[in-house]
């Protein structure tokens, strides 16, 4: 009788059959309140109804109607799995009819997170011509649906079994979320950096001119217009005869969201296996993942399993807790969490709600060289050679090269790849490989080369086993490598003497055959040893050679690491030489302290100690290195002076070295100009992208600094312009901080954290500061003299249309106190019924405190 009641009264209810959103929800409505709507409809009760009388007929005497029959429509609360989906619209048949259908639009959107597929579906195709579904539809596909009608409450569970694989860390980009708010780079931006260096030379027998040698400098900056980089390098030397020197120039324009970078000019130097880098100058295609610094690019761990109950999943990698989540029944695929190069020990320790655990456990071997699935790293490029003859660059158009490679993941555990360099006369192409297993890592390279000496091959064998997991101190590493070499074998790059065009060698390979072999291991207490063996079978009769080196670490506590090398080899010469380190370090946050003794069958005895002193303040210090050697035959004794400085607008460094065979004190510096957005910075060499922290005209006078630390700042402010930091890495997102110490009372700041996105070689400007230079703080009264307390309102600014209204709240006593203001008229208005307000101004020359006294309000 009461949902009977309920869905009558509902229908009293004026609805809009064409807008939803003035249907009234039934389940809003409470007892109290439906008695309260319909206080004056029902009339009083002159007489009780019998116990013989149904509902039908208490409708009648109660509403003076007919009860109500046909579909009504409800607005109810939605439930899948126990999860609320907000609100539904479902249709109920009055008058004794209990069929009931649910809109199926609304319905299937929430399903279809929740649902399999092929559950989702069946369901669609369930809903009837109207658009409905039924109640006895939703449970022929499996799915538990009831309607509550004393609640007014639609819940739907889905068994485990038939909902979909719920995926936790999909997406292997973890961009930052400051990364949507963080502040572009200016329109144009540049840069130029400028490195110095000047020996002077005391005495020498080795040196020919004494006093102050020739000077040298380097220059290389970069224009960044709207992301096109124009970028280049070139040098000057002292008393030559061609004094300037230029170096590579190129224009780049990057695609972030491929990750792929274009080139025209001198190209960059991009290689895999036996190619090798030939100065070019041409166009060029490059796949560059440092453009999406948060992607990863090695494959991570993925694991599928079905849970029969809600439950908590400890991911355990190596014996380490890498991430907990809680998560419901059903299917789950768990992906992206990180894992160590070699093989990894991964555990699932799933605990269920009612307390009972268990544990899946699988291997993942990981190689450091490999892509993740489906990811793609190439680079292709076409040009001439390049070549510097006598301060001159100079290309040969005759022998244009092409070279490129391509790589991709094509499983979790394998990366195929293949590249080729093609010039003329002499070609090279070739395939690679890395392949994890369980066993170890496995890498090969295998290359074919064409040249005018001959057609031959080459290949190497690479194989790695890294033991991670359980007891890590005490399980071994060890790798072995083959390689063989054909006679005529050739890579690109062998340049002629005297004919710096000719990119390859007239001479056949001295080494047919490498091997090499490698061991390390910590075995107990901190000590450690590695072995490294390594042989080579000469080529057309050339000697063999060998080599041997033995060593120990040993961790002696209280920061001293104790390091000792047997080192033995036997060059194709015939040369042989055993060598003896000895290496005593001591390393501390400020300081380190470093011995060495070197014992040689072809040398002498060699002792070196080098003390290296740090600041703890980062910028505007200076750094101490002193050393000493000694050589026994001729016996003398060398020393060293180092000291380097780093500050806000440049570096510099001075050494003094002395020995019996010279003395010479050598002073390099290093600075930089800054341009972004019409104005102009100094800061120390800028190393890829930079801000600039910049004053308003208001603050022109005020010292700001950037990143504030216990020892200062990394930039600020001063009579040379605004503060740099020339630090920053393109396409990271970077925080910044700034800080204002000696703000006067009154001034406003602004924003003091801003988030910045540089992209490649790029300049921000940030401006700082605001208008404000007025403390206001008064008193408010009415009329009667009564202290206005405890109200709020709002200052509006009559002067300055675009100027921020700020609220204000009065104490007890009426007293209020703001910041952010400027001379000008403004209106005050309290939220008060009526409202009141206020007219007032700022004198035109006020700063700091402006006190208004007490302000009457009508």
């Amino acid at each position: 009788m009461y949902w009977n009641l309920l869905i009558t009264l509902n229908s009293l209810i004026p609805i809009d059959h064409n807008d939803n959103k003035r249907i009234i929800p039934l389940a809003s409505l409470s007892l109290p309140e439906i008695s309260q709507n319909t206080e004056q409809e029902i009339k009083p009760k002159t007489e009780t109804p019998t116990v013989n009388e149904n509902s039908d007929e208490i409708f009648e005497r109660v509403f003076k109607r007919p009860k109500p029959t046909g579909v009504q429509r409800v607005i109810v609360p939605f439930y899948i799995n126990d999860l609320d989906q907000g609100q539904i619209i479902i249709f109920v048949s009055l008058g004794g009819s209990s069929n009931l259908q649910i809109t199926g639009d609304t319905f299937l959107k929430k399903t279809a997170q929740y649902a399999r597929p092929d559950i989702q579906s069946r369901l669609e195709g369930l809903v009837d011509q109207s658009g409905n579904l039924t109640l006895t539809a939703l449970q022929s596909t499996g799915l538990d649906a009831t309607f509550n009608e004393r609640s007014l409450e639609l819940r739907v569970q889905i068994p485990p079994n038939l909902r979909k694989t719920i995926v936790y860390g999909s997406g292997n980009s973890r961009i930052p979320k400051e990364a949507a708010n963080a502040l572009k780079p200016s329109n144009l931006s540049a840069f130029i950096n400028l490195r110095g260096n000047q020996f002077y030379a005391w005495d020498g027998t080795n040196i020919s001119n004494l006093g102050r040698q020739p000077f040298n400098l380097g220059l290389d900056g970069a224009i960044n217009y709207q992301g096109w980089v124009l970028e280049g390098s070139g040098s000057f030397i002292e008393s030559s005869n061609t004094p300037w020197t230029r170096a590579d120039i190129r224009l780049v324009k990057d695609d972030p969201q491929r990750g792929i970078r274009y080139v025209m000019g001198d190209l960059f130097s991009s290689t895999r296996g036996y190619q090798s880098f030939i100065p070019m100058a041409g166009i060029g295609v490059i796949r560059n993942f440092s453009l999406q610094p948060y992607l990863s690019t090695l494959p991570t761990g993925q694991f599928e399993f079905f849970l029969e109950r809600p439950s908590r999943v400890e991911i355990f990698v190596n014996g380490l807790l890498r991430q907990t989540l809680q998560l419901p029944a059903g299917p789950q695929d768990i992906r992206n969490f990180s894992l160590n190069t070699g093989l990894n020990n991964v555990t699932l320790q799933i605990t269920d709600n009612t307390g009972q655990t268990r544990n899946l456990s699988f291997a993942l071997p990981l190689a450091s060289d490999l892509l993740d699935v489906g990811l793609q790293q190439f680079a292709f490029g076409l040009g001439i050679p390049s070549y510097s003859q006598n301060s001159t660059r100079s290309y040969d158009t005759s022998k244009p090269i092409l070279v490129g490679f391509y790589r991709q993941g094509i499983t979790p555990t394998l990366t195929l790849g293949g590249y080729f360099q093609l010039a003329g006369v002499q070609q090279i192409i070739g395939t690679e490989g890395t392949l994890a297993t369980s066993l170890g890592n496995i890498g090969w390279d295998m290359a074919l080369s064409s040249n005018p000496i001959g057609f031959d091959h080459a290949f190497r064998l690479r194989y790695q086993y890294l033991a991670l997991g359980g007891n890590q101190t005490k399980l071994p590493t060890f790798g072995f490598e083959v390689e063989y070499l054909g006679p005529y074998f050739q890579r690109f790059g062998n340049l002629s003497i005297g004919n710096p065009l000719n990119i390859f060698s007239d001479s056949t390979n001295n080494v047919a055959w490498n091997f090499g072999f490698n061991y390390s291991q910590t075995l107990f207490n901190g000590l450690g040893i590695n072995l490294n063996l390594g042989y080579q079978i000469g080529s057309l009769n050339q000697p063999n050679a060998y080599r041997m080196a033995l060593g120990i670490n040993q961790n002696l506590g209280n920061s001293f690491q104790l390091n000792l090398t047997l080192n033995n080899r036997q060059e194709q010469s015939g040369t042989r030489e055993t060598q003896f380190l000895f290496n005593l370090l001591r390393t501390s946050s400020l300081q380190s302290l470093t011995l060495r003794n070197d014992v040689s069958s072809q040398r002498e005895q060699i002792s070196e100690i080098t003390w290296n002193i740090r600041s703890p303040a980062p910028y505007n210090s200076i750094n101490t290195t002193i050393g000493l050697r000694n050589n026994p035959s001729p016996s003398y004794v060398g020393a060293r002076l180092g000291l380097d400085y780093r500050g806000f607008f440049g570096t510099m460094n001075l050494n003094h070295d002395y020995d019996q065979s010279r003395q010479g004190t050598n002073l390099s510096f290093g600075t930089a100009f800054v341009y972004a957005d019409g104005r102009f910075g100094w800061t120390r060499p800028v190393n890829d992208s930079f801000v600039m922290v910049a004053r308003n005209d208001n603050f022109a006078n005020q010292l700001v600094g950037v990143n504030p630390n216990l020892y200062g700042y990394v930039a600020q402010t001063s009579f040379f312009g605004p503060a740099v930091v020339p630090d920053l890495s393109s396409y990271t997102v970077t925080n910044i901080r700034v800080d204002a110490p000696n703000m006067p009372l009154g001034y406003d700041l602004g924003n003091t954290i801003f988030s910045l996105l540089p992209s490649y070689k790029s300049g921000t400007v940030v401006v700082v500061g605001t208008e404000a230079t007025v403390f206001l703080k008064g008193v408010l009264k009415n009329s009667a003299g009564d202290v206005i307390a405890l109200q709020s309102g709002e200052i509006t600014s009559l002067s300055d249309a675009n100027w921020t209204p700020v609220t204000l709240f009065t104490n007890k006593v009426g007293k209020f106190a703001l910041l952010g203001l400027k001379p000008g008229r403004y209106e005050l208005k309290l939220f008060t019924d009526p409202p009141q307000s206020k007219i007032f101004e700022i004198p035109a020359d006020k700063t700091g405190i402006y006190d208004l006294g007490n302000l009457i309000l009508p």
